[in-house]
This record gives C-alpha cells, structure tokens and sequence, in this order.
C-alpha cells in the first residue's frame, strides 16, 4: 500500500473518493491492516495514562442531568428523523456503488450524472451513468482495469515502468500518459475517443496483433464481430510528410538509436532501422495511424530516406516492393499487409 496514500488517510487529508477505495481495499486485503504501523513509534511519556477513578470522574463531568419529559421528546424527534432518514435510503436508489469480492474492487454508477473516482494512483475516472468497472486489489502493481458497461473517461496518471490499460470486451487500450474515453454502443461497437496524448488498442486480445498507435486527438470505432477497426475525424490528414521542426527531430530521435538517423534540408537518412521502429517513424512523419496485419513485415531492417514533402504513397509503394507487401489507405488509416 502507498505511504503516501495512508498518511493523508490518518491525516484526514484524503478525499471521500480516495477514503472509499482505501476502505475498499483492506476490506479485500485484511492482512494489509496489520503492516500498518500507527501508534508504534510514538514516545510512551508523551501518551496520556487514566485509571478507572479519573475516567469516572471525568465522565461524571461531562453527563448530562435526567430529565424524563426532556428525554421522551428527544426519543420522539429522534425516532422520527430515524424514520425520514430509513424512508429515504429505502426509497431513494444507491446511484454509487463500490464493492470488493474476490480480490476486485468493484466501481458503478447507477445514478443519472457523471460520477468522478479517484484511482489508488491518482488517475482519474468519470463513469457515466450505467457505467460499471473492476479493478483488482493489486492494481498498484498492475494497472489493468476491466470495463463492465457504459462510457467512461479515463485521465491517466503518467507511470513508464507500469503503463495504464483498459480491457473493454476482448480489446485493450493502453495509454501512454493520456486522457481518453471508452464508450459501448451496441453489442458489437465500441467508441475509443482520444482526447489528450497518444494511446495503443489491440482490437482482440485474443490475437497476436500490432497495437495501432493513435495519436492527435481522434476517434476509433471497434467493430467486435470481425474486430476490425475505423478511424473517425472531421478533418483529413494530409498525404505528405511534416515540416522538419525540432519537436518532430526530438521526436524520431527518441524512436531511433543514434547513428542510424541523419538529417538534411531535403530528406531524413535511416540506416539498418528495425521495420517496426519505422512504422513509428512514418506514423511521426505523416500522422497516419498504421495497422501491420502479419508480424512478418516488420522482422527486418530498413535502409533508406524519407524525402521532405514525399507523398506517403510513394515511400509505401518502394517499401512494400522490398518487403513483398501491400498497402491500402482508408481515412486516416493506412493498412499493410503481406501479399
């Protein structure tokens, strides 16, 4: 368990949200309660010691004196505010749930608004209404959720070494330090709406696949009965390569190794580059999501240039002729493939 979590706990410092899913927590891991050390560093003279004598003593302070037509009235009013407030949780739906069983904590929205927990790793998570999500009590250690139902909104909290990811049906999202949503739409779509950062989705876990990178904020609808996917924005990409800017440079720099990168005015020099960090390269260079649909084309290396304002077509058409594959451009979504 976080430290840091458990010091704004007994601090009274954490938030209602934060408060529930550490409850929530111990309730499924009750071993956890006893590494946790509260009173034990505390100096016994600075504890203050009573006997018997000065509790009563002081109890008897404190009580207050009888007063039987007093009391009859407080247990009327009090009987009747038990009664309002009974009618009311009998009466009134729980629009929150968070339950644990099983080593899962268990998280849903029955309510007809937005509802925003905090996940043990400060991410965020808005369920909308008819929402339901699982995480399992080491989430800490892996950070997979399972979304149950409905459409929520994921603001993830940055972590390299231990990445986010949303199992939705049998597609994963990953995100690499991002906000996105998953929404369901029917029994066979799903909605994946980028909104800040870049995320990877694998359509069918169930399959050796290539996660597809989308990045720039946009949409992607899953199609669950032939787990085939579609890029959705308003506006086209266009088919030729970015300007060279620093942050494209820095961008690719951190894709490639050095010495097999070289830049000049007119093109980019790539030498023995694996093809699957080529891949990232153009998806950098041209915005394209790019889906490989068989492992084997991006087994070998690529020597070669991307030449400035190159139409994507062009580069793909050469490169496929040394990799015996093929391509096809649908949207935003460039699809290759062996022949």
């Amino acid at each position: 368990m976080d430290q840091e979590k458990l010091n704004k706990l007994f601090n009274n410092k954490c938030s209602v949200e934060e408060c529930e899913l550490l409850m929530a927590y111990f309730e499924a891991n009750p071993d956890e309660l006893d590494q946790i050390k509260i009173f034990e560093n505390i100096i016994e003279k600075n504890l203050f010691q009573f006997n018997e004598a000065h509790l009563n003593q002081l109890y008897s302070q404190i009580q207050p004196k009888r007063n039987n037509i007093k009391i009859l009235k407080f247990i009327s009013i009090a009987a009747s505010i038990i009664g309002i407030v009974f009618g009311f949780f009998w009466l009134t739906p729980q629009f929150k749930s968070i339950t644990s069983e099983h080593n899962q904590i268990i998280i849903s929205n029955n309510g007809m608004n937005i509802l925003k927990e905090y996940l043990p790793d400060s991410s965020v998570v808005l369920l909308s209404p008819q929402s339901k999500l699982i995480i399992s009590s080491s989430y800490l250690e892996n950070r997979e959720i399972n979304q149950l139902s409905g459409e929520i909104t994921y603001e993830v909290k940055k972590n390299k070494q231990n990445p986010f990811s949303v199992i939705f049906r049998n597609s994963r999202t990953t995100a690499l330090g991002t906000k996105f949503t998953i929404k369901e739409e029917d029994s066979s779509s799903t909605l994946i709406s980028l909104l800040h950062g870049s995320i990877a989705i694998t359509p069918n876990i169930f399959k050796s696949e290539i996660p597809i990178i989308l990045k720039n904020d946009g949409k992607v609808r899953i199609n669950h009965n032939t787990d085939s996917l579609s890029i959705i924005n308003e506006a086209k990409k266009p088919n030729k390569a970015k300007i060279w800017t620093p942050s494209l440079k820095k961008e690719i720099s951190a894709i490639v190794k050095n010495g097999q990168v070289e830049w000049e005015s007119t093109q980019i020099n790539l030498h023995q580059v694996p093809n699957l960090q080529l891949i990232e390269v153009l998806r950098s260079i041209y915005g394209f999501s790019i889906k490989i649909e068989d492992k084997q084309i991006v087994m070998g290396n690529f020597t070669g240039s991307v030449k400035k304002e190159e139409n994507i077509s062009n580069f793909l058409s050469t490169f496929c002729q040394l990799n015996g594959c093929s391509f096809s451009i649908e949207q935003d979504m460039i699809y290759i493939k062996a022949k």
